[in-house]
């Protein structure tokens, strides 16, 4: 039963013989959400530059805090785009 149901999940990302792993390839490519994952990175760069004074400040109230905040979302990015990479062929 459960080769079954992991079969049926398997085929719904891959296009090739469920039983054969090595045989899959994707279906999507991953260089087009690695782009957008990118773009969007940069558009939040980019309007996080314009407003670097009242972030500042806000960072300020409490930098301890907030570097733990921006250290857990730094790795978060990174392990995303970690795992984006992976799925190119």
């Amino acid at each position: 039963m459960q080769k079954l149901v992991t079969a049926a999940l398997m085929r719904t990302a891959f296009v090739g013989d469920a039983d054969q792993l090595g045989d899959m390839t994707m279906e999507t490519n991953p260089k087009r959400y690695l782009f957008r994952m990118i773009l969007f990175m940069a558009l939040v760069a980019g309007l996080a530059v314009m407003l670097v004074g009242p972030l500042a400040t806000a960072f300020m109230g409490n930098p301890v805090l907030n570097g733990v905040i921006l250290g857990a979302f730094a790795v978060g990015v990174l392990y995303i785009i970690r795992q984006t990479l992976r799925l190119m062929p």
